[in-house]
């Protein structure tokens, strides 16, 4: 049975199946000193400079809550469409390990899955109370959950 899924549904590829035995050979050094993470970084940073560092994770949902934990402080808050891959796919992965709201933008308000600024103006009203959780980023996804593509007007 073939299943569309996730990409978790799936084995290994064989090519990457390879290169993890090609790589299973002697002893190597851990945490991030071995020859082959070390290369890896230097791909990193010659794609976006010297001050970036790569952190590979082993999903989606540890990429996801890893790039928000990032930029998120715990009273801060990211705002997304109720319909989002980050509240309704990562069993609650996102709330658990950020400490930090999910903002739902109502399906009222979208246009076809989509965030617009009046479902964001919603959560700026509050901006600056010191009694309300901060909102700090809005998530998009591109295309949307329903299969739908923001215009670059939109996203502006």
């Amino acid at each position: 049975m073939k299943s569309l899924g996730s990409d978790n549904h799936s084995g290994i590829h064989p090519n990457v199946l390879e290169a993890i035995q090609k790589a299973n050979v002697d002893h190597a050094l851990s945490y991030g000193l071995d020859p082959l993470t070390k290369r890896y970084q230097d791909l990193i940073k010659s794609e976006f400079g010297e001050e970036a560092v790569g952190y590979p994770v082993f999903s989606g949902t540890g990429s996801n809550v890893l790039a928000l934990s990032l930029a998120l402080r715990p009273y801060e808050a990211v705002v997304c469409s109720e319909l989002a891959h980050i509240h309704s796919s990562e069993t609650g992965a996102p709330e658990r390990f950020l400490g930090s709201k999910l903002l739902l933008v109502p399906i009222q308000f979208g246009a076809q899955g989509k965030i617009t600024l009046e479902g964001l103006l919603q959560f700026w009203k509050e901006l600056g109370n010191p009694h309300h959780v901060q909102p700090k980023i809005v998530s998009i996804s591109q295309g949307t959950e329903v299969g739908t593509v923001y215009t670059p007007s939109e996203i502006r």
